[in-house]
């Protein structure tokens, strides 16, 4: 059969993929990564990530009995190459739409995606509970686990690997999707070999034909163990994977299909034999075979629709600032008044708008991998000692630190003004935005107003700008309900008559309209601070935006661009 009879458009399923030869496969794979490069390039989309997993997507599904193997994409953003290969290539075009494709695996959209992924380095975890719950049902299937070298500094994934490597016959397969490093052709070549000496029936039957042999000689077979550990560990770096239990080979080139289908059957075989969790180091490359996002796969991560033909292109008329961007320049005019201020991000230095503060204060920024939960009481621990730190995380990824954000700050109350140290925490950045509802104690108010709107598929573009204003005051709507019932109560339980409402809600001035009405209406009085300092320094909720476009400034991010001193004392933390 050839690709002329058997093109992507008649690939349905893995069943399909299979009755391809091997030598098939690379232009299959060409035709795919253009599949994915024009399809996003239509919807908007991650691209960098995908274009990176191509062979891989490929590779798996060619040797591994889909679904009846179990395939855990890590985070998931990478797995389009996955989905189309999967039988929702003509689906990609509601990709992120309603009603349409999730961008991560989804358990309900399809048998493939074994388990709904989206945050980082849980997939090692996922799979070794579906190995064990193999094992305990007598069933001979294999878990799969593909978790990228970002994902790999997460806590949780070291957690799971420190479980996993007890179970000497586990049948668990770990795929790290390397794809901050690039092999260059000789390099490739040589790894290659080793990985498919050390994986193969060669080695194997060698290593036991020896085992046998020094069994007799302890301290010999212990030496030779040792010299092979040392041996493998001059040419990859698998001590610490082995020291965990793993049966660690590679690395690997990532887009070679003929060293990936070899390599993935003699893992599967060794998993499926009961030879214990197996690793395999595979090195990739973001944005493959599209140059413009070789070059630059941080713009090529997350772009919007754009023309491949000619890329993402700045827009004519400039953008108006975004929250984030306001944030960052913020905190880089901060740092240049507090030499105790510190930024910490958990790998979003670009979205968290730190890139800035990294190149003006790089000893005094921190991004300390995907690990929330570290950067949380890590900061604390800088608090302590009088830093100032600041710590910047998406709202979907706050609550992976929630217990660090109640227990190692709030109980030792290190956010409170007039201690030593002081722990600033920007207001959840966007990401799936419905978490910001829960941190705020809005989310039931919310979804009420929400459920008011008709589920309906907008694609008139004034429409769509209608609904988004709708529920824009339906939002503020709510908020300001929720607020103004809380201040009330508070009133009345303390029997106060004055309230000072500070921190970022006092910008909004539909809300200082409602509780004046209150007031009046009530018998107390409502204080507010200025405007342009209503972003609390203690909280800096997402209104810090407040302060940069209300205060007078020359349009620099330096210590100069707007007049701190003679509105904030920044020693006692209080209002001059």
């Amino acid at each position: 059969m050839t690709l002329d009879s058997m093109t992507l458009d008649s690939i349905q399923s893995p069943a399909d993929l299979k009755k391809l030869s091997r030598e098939e496969l690379p232009a299959l794979a060409a035709e795919l990564r253009q599949f994915v490069l024009d399809s996003v390039s239509k919807t908007g989309g991650h691209l960098s990530s995908n274009l990176g997993t191509v062979e891989l997507s490929i590779a798996l599904h060619y040797v591994f009995d889909t679904p009846n193997d179990r395939i855990v994409w890590d985070v998931g953003h990478q797995s389009y190459p996955h989905k189309i290969l999967t039988g929702r290539r003509e689906r990609m075009s509601t990709l992120r739409q309603l009603n349409g494709l999730s961008g991560f695996p989804r358990r309900t959209e399809s048998e493939y995606d074994a388990f709904g992924t989206g945050h980082s380095s849980t997939s090692i975890s996922a799979a070794m509970g579906m190995a064990r719950a193999f094992q305990t049902k007598g069933e001979k299937q294999v878990a799969v686990a593909v978790i990228g070298d970002s994902a790999m500094t997460g806590g949780m994934a070291f957690e799971a690997m420190n479980n996993a490597g007890v179970y000497d016959d586990l049948p668990l397969v770990v795929i790290l999707n390397d794809n901050d490093m690039s092999i260059s052709p000789a390099v490739g070549a040589l790894n290659r070999h080793l990985a498919r000496l050390l994986s193969g029936n060669i080695y194997s039957a060698t290593k036991k034909g020896i085992d046998s042999v020094l069994s007799i000689a302890p301290p010999l077979r212990e030496f030779a163990k040792r010299l092979e550990d040392h041996a493998k560990g001059m040419v990859s770096p698998s001590t610490i994977f082995q020291e965990f239990g793993f049966n660690y080979f590679g690395p690997i080139d990532g887009h070679d299909l003929t060293a990936l289908i070899p390599m993935l059957q003699n893992v599967r075989r060794l998993a499926l034999e009961g030879r214990g969790p197996q690793f395999l180091h595979v090195v990739t490359r973001k944005g493959q075979g599209y140059e413009l996002a070789e070059a630059n796969p941080v713009l090529y991560h997350g772009p919007s629709k754009f023309n491949p033909e000619e890329g993402v292109k700045k827009p004519d008329i400039p953008p108006k600032k975004t929250f984030t961007q306001v944030f960052g320049e913020w905190l880089c005019d901060m740092a240049h008044a507090d030499p105790l201020l510190v930024g910490i991000t958990p790998a979003m230095s670009e979205g968290s708008g730190l890139v800035e503060f990294e190149k003006n204060f790089p000893k005094r920024y921190y991004d300390v991998g995907i690990a929330e939960q570290h950067a949380v009481t890590f900061a604390a621990g800088m608090a302590c000692e009088g830093m100032k730190p600041v710590v910047a995380i998406y709202s979907t990824f706050l609550q992976r630190a929630y217990d660090q954000l109640i227990h190692d700050v709030a109980i030792s109350k290190l956010a409170e003004k007039g201690r030593p140290g002081q722990f600033d925490l920007p207001k959840p950045m966007l990401h799936s935005g419905d978490l910001d509802f829960s941190f705020s104690g809005l989310k039931t108010a919310v979804l009420n107003q929400v459920k008011k709107f008709p589920e309906k598929n907008i694609t008139d573009a004034t429409e769509v700008a209608q609904f988004h204003a709708d529920l824009a005051r339906a939002f503020v709507e709510s908020l300001v309900a929720v607020l103004v019932s809380k201040s009330e109560r508070a009133l009345k339980q303390t029997g106060c008559k004055d309230l000072v409402l500070a921190g970022g809600v006092g910008a909004n001035l539909q809300l200082r309209a409602a509780l004046n009405e209150k007031a009046t209406k009530n018998g107390f009085e409502v204080h507010y601070p200025p405007l342009d300092l209503c972003t609390d320094n203690g909280v800096m909720i997402a209104f810090a935006g407040a302060l940069r476009l209300l205060a007078p400034n020359n349009g620099s991010t330096t210590s100069g661009a707007f007049d701190i001193k003679p509105r904030w004392d920044l020693q006692s933390n209080n209002l001059a």
